[in-house]
Protein backbone atom coordinates (compact mmCIF):
# COMPACT_ATOMS: atom_id res chain seq x y z
CA UNK A 1 0.00 0.00 0.00
CA UNK A 2 1.16 3.42 -0.80
CA UNK A 3 -0.26 6.44 1.16
CA UNK A 4 -0.97 9.47 -1.64
CA UNK A 5 -1.91 11.31 1.70
CA UNK A 6 -3.93 11.13 4.89
CA UNK A 7 -7.10 9.64 3.12
CA UNK A 8 -6.29 8.13 -0.21
CA UNK A 9 -4.29 5.25 -0.68
CA UNK A 10 -2.91 2.78 -4.17
CA UNK A 11 -3.04 -0.77 -3.62
CA UNK A 12 0.12 -1.71 -5.94
CA UNK A 13 -0.86 -5.38 -5.98
CA UNK A 14 -4.42 -4.47 -7.12
CA UNK A 15 -3.62 -1.91 -8.73
CA UNK A 16 -6.39 -0.08 -6.93
CA UNK A 17 -7.20 3.33 -6.39
CA UNK A 18 -8.76 4.24 -2.73
CA UNK A 19 -10.28 6.45 -0.86
CA UNK A 20 -12.94 5.36 2.33
CA UNK A 21 -15.94 3.34 0.38
CA UNK A 22 -14.23 4.60 -3.19
CA UNK A 23 -12.46 1.88 -5.30
CA UNK A 24 -11.18 3.10 -8.64
CA UNK A 25 -9.10 -0.06 -10.52
CA UNK A 26 -6.08 1.47 -13.22
CA UNK A 27 -4.45 -0.17 -15.88
CA UNK A 28 -0.98 -1.86 -15.31
CA UNK A 29 0.21 1.10 -17.08
CA UNK A 30 -1.30 3.76 -15.67
CA UNK A 31 0.41 1.77 -11.93
CA UNK A 32 3.64 1.61 -13.38
CA UNK A 33 3.09 5.62 -14.61
CA UNK A 34 1.29 6.40 -10.61
CA UNK A 35 4.63 4.97 -9.09
CA UNK A 36 6.69 6.45 -11.22
CA UNK A 37 5.53 9.58 -10.44
CA UNK A 38 5.03 8.51 -6.36
CA UNK A 39 8.80 7.95 -6.49
CA UNK A 40 9.90 11.53 -8.27
CA UNK A 41 7.64 13.67 -6.87
CA UNK A 42 8.53 17.44 -7.23
CA UNK A 43 10.93 16.13 -9.72
CA UNK A 44 10.57 17.64 -13.55
CA UNK A 45 10.11 13.98 -15.76
CA UNK A 46 10.96 14.16 -19.23
CA UNK A 47 8.74 12.39 -21.63
CA UNK A 48 11.08 10.25 -22.84
CA UNK A 49 12.24 9.12 -19.46
CA UNK A 50 8.13 8.12 -19.02
CA UNK A 51 8.06 6.36 -21.69
CA UNK A 52 11.29 4.55 -21.47
CA UNK A 53 10.29 3.59 -17.79
CA UNK A 54 6.69 2.85 -18.82
CA UNK A 55 6.93 0.90 -22.62
CA UNK A 56 10.45 -0.92 -21.76
CA UNK A 57 11.77 -2.00 -24.86
CA UNK A 58 9.02 -1.21 -26.91
CA UNK A 59 9.63 2.54 -26.02
CA UNK A 60 11.07 2.85 -29.40
CA UNK A 61 7.59 2.69 -31.25
CA UNK A 62 6.00 4.80 -28.76
CA UNK A 63 4.92 8.13 -29.70
CA UNK A 64 3.70 11.28 -27.61
CA UNK A 65 0.48 10.73 -28.39
CA UNK A 66 0.44 7.11 -26.21
CA UNK A 67 1.80 9.06 -23.29
CA UNK A 68 -0.57 12.13 -23.24
CA UNK A 69 -3.36 9.69 -23.16
CA UNK A 70 -2.18 7.88 -20.41
CA UNK A 71 -1.75 10.81 -18.56
CA UNK A 72 -5.49 11.77 -19.11
CA UNK A 73 -6.72 8.75 -18.17
CA UNK A 74 -4.45 8.42 -15.30
CA UNK A 75 -5.69 12.15 -13.98
CA UNK A 76 -9.02 11.59 -14.78
CA UNK A 77 -9.40 8.55 -11.94
CA UNK A 78 -6.74 10.55 -9.47
CA UNK A 79 -9.79 13.17 -9.85
CA UNK A 80 -12.52 10.79 -9.70
CA UNK A 81 -11.04 9.93 -6.10
CA UNK A 82 -10.49 13.64 -5.05
CA UNK A 83 -6.97 14.15 -6.23
CA UNK A 84 -6.87 16.96 -8.14
CA UNK A 85 -4.15 18.34 -10.54
CA UNK A 86 -1.30 16.75 -9.20
CA UNK A 87 0.00 15.96 -13.11
CA UNK A 88 1.13 19.15 -13.88
CA UNK A 89 2.31 19.61 -17.62
CA UNK A 90 5.58 21.39 -18.35
CA UNK A 91 5.39 22.52 -22.11
CA UNK A 92 7.40 21.03 -24.79
CA UNK A 93 9.42 18.87 -21.60
CA UNK A 94 7.38 16.83 -19.73
CA UNK A 95 5.52 16.45 -16.81
CA UNK A 96 6.13 16.99 -12.69
CA UNK A 97 3.76 15.51 -9.84
CA UNK A 98 3.11 17.45 -7.36
CA UNK A 99 1.49 15.52 -4.01
CA UNK A 100 -1.89 16.74 -3.23
CA UNK A 101 -1.64 18.93 0.27
CA UNK A 102 -1.39 17.49 3.53
CA UNK A 103 -3.13 18.58 6.87
CA UNK A 104 -0.50 20.69 9.05
CA UNK A 105 -0.59 19.72 13.15
CA UNK A 106 -3.31 22.63 13.25
CA UNK A 107 -5.98 20.78 11.25
CA UNK A 108 -5.76 22.84 8.49
CA UNK A 109 -3.99 22.31 5.00
CA UNK A 110 -0.40 23.30 3.59
CA UNK A 111 0.55 23.48 0.44
CA UNK A 112 3.61 21.72 -0.67
CA UNK A 113 5.96 24.21 -2.14
CA UNK A 114 9.45 23.09 -2.77
CA UNK A 115 12.16 24.53 -5.46
CA UNK A 116 10.76 22.72 -8.47
CA UNK A 117 7.44 24.88 -8.24
CA UNK A 118 9.20 27.55 -10.13
CA UNK A 119 7.35 27.24 -13.55
CA UNK A 120 3.87 27.25 -11.62
CA UNK A 121 4.62 30.82 -10.27
CA UNK A 122 6.27 31.92 -13.11
CA UNK A 123 2.98 31.44 -15.23
CA UNK A 124 1.37 33.23 -11.74
CA UNK A 125 3.23 36.06 -12.77
CA UNK A 126 2.59 36.22 -16.05
CA UNK A 127 -1.31 36.60 -15.84
CA UNK A 128 -0.61 38.60 -12.69
CA UNK A 129 1.09 40.96 -15.12
CA UNK A 130 -1.47 40.60 -17.83
CA UNK A 131 -4.39 41.39 -15.67
CA UNK A 132 -1.91 44.66 -14.48
CA UNK A 133 -1.54 46.07 -17.94
CA UNK A 134 -5.11 45.48 -18.82
CA UNK A 135 -6.08 47.29 -15.66
CA UNK A 136 -3.88 49.99 -16.69
CA UNK A 137 -5.40 50.66 -20.24
CA UNK A 138 -8.66 50.68 -18.85
CA UNK A 139 -8.07 53.47 -16.49
CA UNK A 140 -6.02 55.02 -19.35
CA UNK A 141 -9.72 54.45 -21.34
CA UNK A 142 -11.64 56.01 -18.81
CA UNK A 143 -9.51 58.76 -17.70
CA UNK A 144 -9.21 59.95 -21.50
CA UNK A 145 -13.31 59.41 -22.28
CA UNK A 146 -13.60 61.46 -18.53
CA UNK A 147 -10.81 64.29 -19.73
CA UNK A 148 -12.74 64.68 -23.37
CA UNK A 149 -16.28 64.72 -22.43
Amino acid sequence: MILINESICFDESLNILLRNDIKITISEKEKKLLVYFLHNQDSEISKEQLIINIWGDRASTIVDANLTQLIHKLRRNLSAIGVMDCIKTIPRKGYIYIPPPKKNEIGGWRENLDGNHKFIFKSIKKRNGIILMISTVLISLVFIFCFYL
